[in-house]
């Protein structure tokens, strides 16, 4: 199996300063991240699945190739590496089927949103290729730690989302067990399609940045939060953000720096100019206030300038006019400035009064 490099957006962090506009062809990130995104739900697909596993291998493959172009998309590529690896082992599994399936395992298990499933089903491959039985008590010490890590993860009380189960776990035992014991996977043919990837379940979040496309793609809140930290090596924006359903948990970090509430009209502001998705001064009123009236526009105007004065508080260079409102265009982000940010659907549409 073809390894890839893991110089996720070093060369691109050299060439650039935090929260200038990179030297990255974003309208070509968001195109592939969106491609990639498809492919994987039509591979979840149990239509694609029904049709026959060789549809779905291609398709597969295709997600991951992509999504290990420079600069590398995460989490995307190792959701690809795991749902490859379990396509791969629908064919006959010969030794170099299983080498390349327990390859894309290792590489799957480095995401924390895929949780222990990929370390587990790495043990039945271990077992089946011969492998050594230290390497193998050390792969199920390393799966139960990860499971502990997950079990931690949901029952926490935090402000991060609870990881969400990859598969039914009694379909989960099926498969585990045609794994270890060789058996023709024909039985389970269409099975095991479900909408419970983590990508795909409760999909009500958008990334935002420099690249309006990128809302485009619908995905879940750990979804959105793992690629918020994963992109953001890459783009070293000025800052990120964070706007969940609850408004009054919307939060800004600039960048080491912990966490810090965040005006959650500041947060849909933002989130508008991003996604460029008022039409003209007016609407970009009526979309962060809920109004177009002498009082909201009033309102919104007081918005901007605590959002400036916040993030000059950060240490940030803030241009004096934040919003670029230039005839005949949408209202956008100051020219220069990126910004990242992951948003719910929910928070977005939230412009109820105070």
């Amino acid at each position: 199996m073809k390894r890839w490099p893991r110089r996720f957006g070093s060369e691109l962090a050299a060439a650039t300063k935090p929260g200038l506009v990179p030297l990255l062809p974003m309208p070509s990130l968001a195109e592939r991240r969106s491609r990639v995104n498809r492919l994987l739900t039509e591979v979840a697909s149990q239509k694609l699945l029904l049709a026959g596993g060789t549809h779905a291998l291609a398709r597969a493959r295709e997600a991951y190739a992509l999504a290990h172009e420079e600069p590398e998309l995460q989490p995307w590529a190792a959701l690809a590496a795991y749902r490859v690896a379990h396509l791969v082992l629908r064919e006959p599994r010969t030794r170099e089927v299983l080498e390349e399936a327990e390859a894309l395992f290792v590489e799957a298990e480095r995401e924390p949103l895929l949780g222990p499933h990929p370390r587990i089903y790495r043990l039945a491959l271990l077992h089946r290729l011969g492998a050594e039985p230290a390497a193998i008590e050390r792969a199920f010490c390393a799966a139960v730690s990860a499971y502990d890590d997950w079990m931690r993860g949901r029952e926490a009380v935090s402000e991060l989302p609870t990881p969400v189960a990859i598969q039914t776990d009694l379909f989960g035992m099926l498969e585990l067990a045609g794994y270890f014991l060789d058996l023709d996977r024909r039985p389970l043919e269409g099975r095991g399609a479900r909408l419970d990837e983590p990508f795909l379940r409760d999909a009500h979040w958008r990334l935002v940045g420099p690249e309006p496309t990128l809302a485009d793609v619908s995905v879940s809140e750990a979804t959105a939060l793992a690629e918020l930290d994963a992109l953001t090596p890459t783009l070293r924006p000025a800052f990120v953000f964070r706007l969940p359903p609850d408004r009054s948990r919307a939060v800004l970090r600039v960048g080491a720096g912990a966490w810090q509430p965040l005006p959650h009209r500041a947060a849909r502001l933002l989130a508008c100019l991003l996604r460029q998705d008022a039409a003209d001064a007016r609407e970009l009123v009526e979309r962060v206030m809920g109004g177009d009236g002498r009082a909201e526009q009033t309102a919104l105007r007081q918005v901007r300038h605590r959002l400036g004065d916040q993030l000059r508080g950060h240490g940030l260079a803030v241009p004096d006019e934040l919003v670029s409102n230039a005839a005949g265009e949408r209202p956008r982000l100051a020219a220069g400035w990126v910004v990242l940010g992951a948003v719910s659907d929910a928070g977005y549409a939230d412009t109820e009064r105070d």
